[in-house]
């Protein structure tokens, strides 16, 4: 039984007085530890606190990780590797995870399709220990464990429609926020850079941010509509001015298959698409010829693509099995002869696992991630909210396979989508076993 809530002006309680008076009398000593030994011994306190509150709360681990995932570009460099705000995210996400699952063992919930997950891990690492510079892309596979733990993790706790409508909300500001930021100071490039200093990345970002901005557009009412409507038009802009061609195909292409059962939301979509063209064209005209440059599609960056592609399709035939080896696509110039664009990274997901980790790698991961699309659908007796939640992540989930197309991974950023994915199969998959009678 839940303790209540204390009246307001009522008197602390005796553990209450104790832990404040623990605050107020460690505060001096960890100050005097800071200016001696620099940041560690705050770091270190502040790990100590969020851990105390993600053993009460773990859920709100999984807001952090989402969170982090927006802004992986803030870092802090840990001697053996630079970790981003998403890294730190799951390594507090994780472990909480893990106190709760021994202390309450039973109904733990995992994603569907989880045996080829397994097999992927399994395949990744036998690719990476026979690849061709296997000692570049340990970090890289210890990552990967993580991001899988990560996933593990927050399709366990994601268990209801609230946290998943939480998680929705929370994309939406972060996505604002990058683009606030990146119109507030755009600065001499000419394309927007933002908090992640490169435009496609950025992109990304905001597109993130733009779905679930439109469907709270579409849900909300009053003062709350014209605000989430504002938001979005912010967001659109900002992507615009990233001129970031794969963010366009497939922010276009989410937009396209959400709208086919919303006409509203085509309507408001083209006019904020034509506005935010007009504003451009008029307030901005060399970012938006710069725009018109880039969708000709006659660039250098067009043409390096195609030979990076070529490059790695000549590894898929000669090593369909194991690639090159997993995290070592830039090594491929040491199997196949390279005589352009050795060194680059693949700018497109599909065939840099292909070509670094193999065919059957490919398969398991993709077959995995299918089982969790196919089940996002919400049953015929589903409430509004559920059939919302459904509509908001395909759009998302159209948006992100798309984009892989004309990128690589973003680190955890597609595991954590992943994750998003796997949850909201699972929750509508425990619904229907829940409301199926037993024999």
């Amino acid at each position: 039984m839940k303790r209540p809530l204390p009246a307001p002006g009522a008197p602390m309680d005796a553990p209450a007085r104790l832990v404040a008076l623990a605050g107020l009398l460690a505060a001096p000593l960890l100050g005097l530890l800071v200016v001696r030994f620099g940041p560690w011994p705050l770091a270190a306190a502040l790990g100590l606190v969020a851990a105390v509150v993600l053993a009460r709360r773990p859920t709100l681990g999984v807001y952090a990780l989402v969170g982090g995932t927006f802004f992986d570009e803030l870092h802090i460099p840990a001697g053996f590797a630079l970790l981003g705000a998403a890294d730190l995210a799951a390594f507090g996400l994780i472990p909480a995870w893990l106190a709760r699952r021994l202390l309450a063992p039973r109904d733990l919930r995992l994603p569907g399709g989880h045996p080829l997950l397994w097999i992927y891990l399994a395949l990744a690492f036998a690719s990476l220990m026979l690849g061709v510079a296997p000692h570049t892309a340990r970090g890289n596979y210890a990552r990967l464990l993580t991001y899988a733990a990560a996933l593990l993790a927050v399709v366990d706790l994601v268990r209801t429609e609230d946290v998943l409508d939480g998680l929705i909300r929370l994309m939406a500001l972060c996505g604002l926020a990058h683009a606030v930021v990146a119109l507030v100071d755009p600065g001499d490039a000419r394309r927007l850079m933002g908090l992640a200093d490169q435009p496609n990345i950025l992109g990304v970002r905001i597109a993130l941010g733009a779905l679930p901005a439109a469907a709270l557009w579409q849900r909300s009412r009053g003062a709350a509509r014209a605000l989430w409507g504002l938001a979005l038009g912010l967001m659109l802009v900002a992507v615009a001015l990233t001129i970031s061609r794969g963010t366009y195909l497939a922010l276009t292409a989410a937009f396209v298959w959400w709208m086919r059962r919303s006409p509203k939301l085509a309507l408001v979509v083209a006019l904020a698409g034509l506005s935010t063209w007009v504003g451009i064209e008029r307030f901005a005209e060399e970012r938006a010829a710069r725009i018109q440059q880039r969708l000709d599609f006659d660039d250098s960056s067009v043409t390096n693509r195609g030979v990076v592609a070529r490059n790695a399709g000549r590894v898929v035939i000669e090593r369909p099995l194991l690639g090159v080896g997993f995290g070592q696509f830039r090594d491929l110039d040491r199997v196949v002869g390279v005589t352009d664009q050795a060194g680059r990274g693949s700018h497109n997901f599909y065939l840099g696992v292909a070509a670094s980790t193999g065919l059957p790698a490919l398969a398991c991961l993709l077959g995995f991630v299918g089982w969790q699309l196919r089940r996002l659908r919400a049953p015929p007796d589903a409430g509004p909210r559920l059939v919302w939640l459904v509509a908001v992540v395909q759009a998302l989930a159209v948006y992100h396979m798309t984009s892989l197309l004309v990128r690589g991974g973003l680190r955890l950023t597609d595991w954590t989508l992943f994750a998003l994915y796997a949850s909201l199969a699972a929750v509508i998959a425990h619904r229907d076993d829940r409301e199926t009678p037993t024999a």
